[in-house]
């Protein structure tokens, strides 16, 4: 279950995988329908489109006890309109003030922090996760494979706002559907689960329980019923930049190339087109460099290049 471990590492401690035979469960249902009416991302449920919906709980332990009953419920409630598909997730939680609630970078977990696997292909191989944390720090991971390579750098465009209660805390997730790969289904069956990770425990429940001597873990997700009359969407994201400074610094007389002050400017644009369902067209005009993740430094004293 490599995404699974990558979640856990996320949140701070490590699951060793298993090769033992796989064990199928029983796929869990979720009925969803559409809404008129779209509610307001604040991490708030109290808006009339949530009425619509009915709670799903029974979560099950992932770890550290496999099959056993969480410390804590957690329940959720999915529906969906032209454009977008809604979750609504509330973990209780007795002790709100030990809520672990902290900032980090994205896909840097740390705290508590739910999660939600789609399988919008339904090819049993595939999902994307998105996570939300207390703090409500957002993480992303593209998996294929049936759960043995994932895609952190996978940076889709996404909505989720949190708030805490007196006994629980809400995480509310606005989900594009031109940030999902899907095809005209006429049963309109994705595959889906939701997770929670309680911090202080080292603690994560599914609501679909997936052994943990399961090889891979796409082709156990419960199923989504009901995502009808939705069509995918090409995806369209255009980025441009533009920066601009001054550099002063003693003038040379003798060289007309150094009058000491140097205006600089620079522009560029990147951009994403949806080509197929299958297929993605990512261009870059100029990149900004200033605007992505440093490469790891290498110390290389051998005689080959490192790449």
């Amino acid at each position: 279950m490599k995404h699974l471990l990558l979640l856990l590492v996320l949140g701070g401690c490590i699951l060793p995988l298993s090769a033992k035979q796989d064990t199928i469960s029983e796929k869990r249902i979720y009925n969803t329908g559409k809404v008129a009416s779209s509610p307001v991302i604040d991490g708030i449920l109290n808006d009339e489109a949530w009425k619509e919906a009915e709670w799903s709980s029974d979560f099950t332990q992932y770890l550290p006890r496999n099959g056993k009953k969480p410390t804590f419920e957690t329940r959720f409630k999915i529906i969906y309109d032209e454009d977008n598909i809604y979750v609504g997730i509330e973990a209780f939680d007795p002790n709100p003030d030990s809520i672990v609630t902290r900032l980090s970078r994205r896909d840097d977990l740390e705290g508590d922090y739910v999660f939600i696997d789609i399988d919008s292909y339904h090819d049993l191989r595939t999902c994307f996760a998105f996570l939300l944390t207390a703090g409500g720090v957002k993480g992303d991971v593209l998996v294929s494979n049936n759960g043995n390579n994932e895609d952190e750098t996978w940076d889709p465009i996404w909505w989720g706002e949190v708030s805490i209660g007196s006994n629980s805390w809400f995480a509310e997730i606005k989900i594009p559907f031109s940030q999902l790969r899907f095809d005209n289904s006429v049963d309109g069956i994705w595959g889906i689960d939701i997770g929670r990770s309680l911090y202080r425990k080292d603690e994560m429940s599914l609501w679909q329980h997936i052994p943990a001597d399961s090889p891979g873990f796409v082709h156990q997700l419960g199923e989504l019923h009901g995502m009808k009359g939705i069509r995918p969407r090409k995806q369209a994201e255009v980025v441009p930049f533009v920066t601009g400074g001054i550099k002063k610094y003693d003038p040379d007389s003798e060289n007309p190339f150094m009058p000491g002050l140097d205006r600089i400017t620079n522009a560029g644009v990147d951009a994403k087109f949806g080509i197929t369902n299958y297929l993605t067209l990512d261009v870059s005009v100029n990149p900004d460099f200033g605007q992505v993740e440093a490469d790891p430094s290498v110390v290389n004293l051998t005689a080959y290049e490192s790449f």
